[in-house]
């Protein structure tokens, strides 16, 4: 069972959930404008159940091969993003040396 909302739906929950003025985060504006919702319950069954043809253990040692490889891209792009601030950092400081020496001169 899958359950859609609307704007109605949206404004229903705000009159319930939202605290003095303040939002709960219950409220889409212009949600029935931009998307044309239905309020509705879906009914849904199984058309066909997929299954693996390979074990538990080679699933999990995938799945296990996958997080590694995110972990080390956001190490990679965390290295990045330092280095770059670093850069930042050091030609400023550069720049700033550089003027200070010129209006010495």
């Amino acid at each position: 069972m899958y359950k859609s909302f609307d704007e109605t739906d949206f404004k229903k929950f705000g009159k319930v959930y939202n605290y003095k003025n303040r939002s709960a985060g219950y409220y889409k504006h212009n949600l029935t404008d931009n998307a044309h919702p239905e309020s509705r319950t879906w009914l849904t069954k199984m058309a066909r159940l997929y299954r693996s043809k390979g074990t538990a253990a080679e699933y999990m040692h995938q799945s296990f091969r996958v997080c590694i490889v995110q972990v080390i891209l956001l190490e990679v792009v965390v290295l990045l993003y330092c280095m770059f601030f670093s850069l930042i950092v050091l030609f400023h400081s550069f720049v700033f040396d550089f003027a200070v020496v010129v209006l010495k001169w």
